[in-house]
Formats: structure tokens, sequence, C-alpha cells
């Protein structure tokens, strides 16, 4: 069941055998609150959203998501079609022996390159789109902060004594209590389960059909009639 905020300063305040507001305030254990689950969700990148993007005939030049820490992958589809083409990183300093200094090139994007910072960040594509259509683009992103008691956090299911610890650590630090080390370093060992159980959300082997042939993975696989099924 998600956590709220308020259920979230209830937990902390157990530990820290403080009921009710007196040397650290709510509004204190909030802010440590949003802190904490922007510090687990920043560094474990396990917040995976997609946001489409409206692709403009030559346009090469698009805003990313606000919320954006890095992109992950990106997939351009013209209007009115169903194939989506991916597009490949490209780094900033190589885009010139690429070709990208030719402004007009137009056609179906095949390169993509970011610049800037979460908040304020773009999508430069190459070539530019030929005609309309948009980008599909996956990405990992910053929580929403929390304000109210109901306000749900913004973080996976499971793992929000991740936060508890961090938002422990900081209270224990401004009562300079020795017993921020321990917490800290339950902060620091969860979090390093927590980014090595969460990279992917199943545990099976990976399996891979080349474009088009989806309906002969088997043959890829080397399985099939009187194989494994």
């Amino acid at each position: 069941m998600p956590t709220t905020l308020l259920t979230a300063i209830t937990a902390v305040r157990e530990r820290l055998n403080e009921t009710l507001p007196g040397f650290w305030t709510d509004t204190e254990l909030t802010r440590w609150i949003n802190e904490g689950v922007r510090e687990v969700c920043r560094r474990t990148e396990c917040l995976r959203s997609q946001e489409t993007i409206s692709a403009v005939a030559g346009q090469a030049t698009y805003a990313l998501p606000a919320d954006a820490i890095r992109v992950h992958r990106v997939e351009y589809t013209q209007t009115g079609a169903i194939t989506r083409y991916p597009l490949d990183p490209v780094e900033v300093n190589a885009v010139d022996a690429l070709g990208w200094s030719n402004t007009q090139t137009r056609g179906i994007p095949q390169l993509f390159v970011t610049w800037g910072y979460p908040g304020a960040a773009d999508l430069n594509v190459f070539p530019k789109p030929a005609t309309g259509g948009s980008f599909l683009v996956w990405y990992y992103r910053l929580p929403a902060e929390v304000a109210s008691d109901s306000d749900e956090l913004d973080m996976p299911e499971g793992w929000q004594d991740l936060v508890y610890d961090y938002c422990e650590y900081m209270a224990r630090m401004k009562d300079k209590d020795s017993q921020w080390q321990l917490a800290k370093q339950q902060f620091d060992d969860k979090l390093a389960d927590f980014f090595a159980l969460t990279r992917d959300m199943h545990d099976g082997p990976s399996r891979v059909a080349p474009y088009g042939q989806g309906n002969l993975w088997w043959q890829v696989l080397g399985t099939g009639p009187g194989g494994w099924w």
C-alpha cells in the first residue's frame, strides 16, 4: 500500500522517540523525507517513465520533460505510420564527424544528443524530421515532492524504510547524536541492495529476435518443435 507523508512522519518520529513535534519539527521531517526520496531515486534511477513529444518537420531541437534525469531510449514514428525507428545516442563531441553540421539534411531521424541539465535539457536529433510525427522518449525521472499529509511518497513500494533511515540519519546529525552513523550505514547498505534488485523487474534470461522476424524467434534460439515446449 502506498505510503503517505503522514505515515512517513509518524514512522520517523517513532524511531526518534518523539511522538509530537519538539526538537524536530514536521517541516524539517518533511524536507528530509523529500530529500531522502530524491536521493534514492536519483542514485538508483528507479523511476522509469515515457513521454511522447510531437515531432515537427524541419525541427531538430525539442525540450525534454522537466523531471528527466537521463534519457534511456528515443523512438521516432511518422504521422499516420506504425513503425517505430529507434535513434542511436551520440556524444556531443562526435556529432561533427557524422555530418551534423549539414543543417539542411532531412529524413527519418537516426541519431540524438542530449544537452542541458534536469529541468532544462534538450533533445537534439539528426537528421531533422522530413515530416511530422512523434518521439517516444524513455527516461529516468525525478520523484514528485510531497507536501500534504495525504500525499504519497513517489518511489517503489516496499522500500520506504530507506527514506526513514535517511531521515533518522539527518535528524540525529542535527541532535549531534553519534547514532547517526548507524542510521547512515543502514541507509547505504539498503540502498546498495535496492540498486541491485531493481535494475530489472525480472530475473529471467534475455531473448532476442531479429527485427521483423518475431515469428521465427525459435530458429534464432535453436529451439522449436521437439524442443523445450
